[in-house]
């Protein structure tokens, strides 16, 4: 099994794109823009209009290119993005490649510490867990794992990436058939994420959990494009305005 990244988008949490070119936040910027011209507003003094204008190339009032609004790469102090210090930008910025070598570092141990948590505990497809109180237990199986949703940030809040089914639908409404829940503990990794409601009942074999597992995962860095899209340095605003 060859394992795929998806871009994941940080605005509508959709897949295949990202927040730059995400068509929910461009129509959310137009419906702005449209209320500001609907209120009388000239375009150049619009704020919506004009980052509308950013975004799409054109102006809403009148569909003409937004020409005007291009950065004029002669004038001003050069800043990079990410740090916003002068004399270069994000590609050759140190401060972005060091951030990125310790997030991918740093996700390479957490996925690989998961991975052999994961076997050790045998949670993996086919796997029977037991959710409810003590009055009100409901079985599931684990179908499968948002694999692409773990990270070395992401892990810290816990995220529900285990996908489970129920044993018998007809005991439990439509909104029990499926759920997701986070990781079980695992040491260095989070090792508070499951309470007393939760628990593993029917483990299956070590050698079935890594099976599933794709495969080169642990090194995979797709992770990166939405993790630093639009990220900017903890220092940014010392620096930006830094002269």
């Amino acid at each position: 099994m060859s394992y795929s990244g998806t871009v994941h988008c940080r605005n509508c949490y959709g897949k295949g794109h990202n927040r730059r070119s995400c068509p929910d936040l461009t129509e959310q910027y137009k419906k702005r823009a449209q209320r500001e011209i609907d209120h009388g507003e000239s375009a150049t003094d619009g704020y919506w209009q004009r980052e509308y204008a950013k975004r799409s190339g054109v102006w809403l009032h009148n569909g003409e290119k937004a020409k005007e609004l291009k950065r004029n790469r002669r004038g001003g102090t050069r800043r990079c993005k990410y740090c916003a210090k002068t004399g270069h930008n994000t590609r050759t910025c140190e401060e972005l490649k060091g951030a990125k070598v310790e997030a991918i570092t740093e996700t390479r141990r957490i996925r690989a510490a998961i991975a052999e948590g994961l076997a050790d505990a045998g949670l993996g497809i086919g796997a029977l867990v037991v959710r409810g109180s003590e009055n009100n237990r409901i079985g599931y199986m684990v179908k499968g794992f948002n694999w692409d949703h773990i990270n070395h940030e992401n892990i810290k809040h816990n995220p529900n990436v285990v996908l489970l089914e129920v044993l018998n639908p007809a005991s439990v409404n439509n909104w029990n058939r499926q759920s997701q829940i986070p990781l079980p503990p695992m040491e260095g990794v989070n090792e508070n994420s499951w309470n007393t409601n939760t628990q593993l009942v029917g483990p299956v074999s070590g050698s079935a959990v890594q099976a599933v597992i794709p495969e080169g995962w642990v090194d995979n860095q797709d992770f990166l494009v939405s993790m630093f899209e639009d990220r900017q340095s903890p220092n940014w605003h010392d620096n930006r305005y830094d002269y």
